[in-house]
């Protein structure tokens, strides 16, 4: 299903402007965080708090400067390689909002830990995330 793991590389935290980390590489920096204003590396998700999909918090991604047309993808590990998860282009304010999957391929609100990555321009972030009961 979807795992996040991993090495960080150079993909920073999307935090507050007076605390941000940001990347020192050449070119915009990127920044993520929940948008329920959490900066955790590792959530637990109950299906009883978040049953329909659209109450889990998203994961927003955003270029310091603004830059339009970034894609970032979010990814799950499956077995022994990544899938694609959801994806998003980065808007005119350099922000993507992107939708975590909590339902198994059986339909069933999926159990355990999963691994997930955010990737935008060869970096990456890693998540992790344990869908519970």
């Amino acid at each position: 299903m979807r795992v996040f793991g991993a090495l960080v590389i150079a993909l920073a935290f999307l935090a507050p402007a007076a605390s941000a980390h940001a990347a020192t590489q050449d070119g915009p920096s990127y920044f993520w965080r929940w948008t329920d204003g959490s900066e955790a590396r590792v959530r637990t998700f109950a299906e009883h708090d978040y049953a329909v999909t659209s109450r889990l918090p998203r994961l927003l991604v955003q270029t310091r400067p603004a830059s339009k047309g970034r894609h970032v993808t979010l990814q799950t590990r499956i077995g022994g390689g990544w899938t694609i998860e959801d994806s998003g282009t980065t808007d005119a304010r350099g922000i993507v909002r992107l939708q975590l999957n909590p339902y198994c391929a059986s339909g069933a609100w999926c159990r355990g830990a999963f691994d997930y990555r955010l990737v935008v321009d060869g970096r990456t972030a890693v998540l992790t995330v344990d869908y519970a009961g």
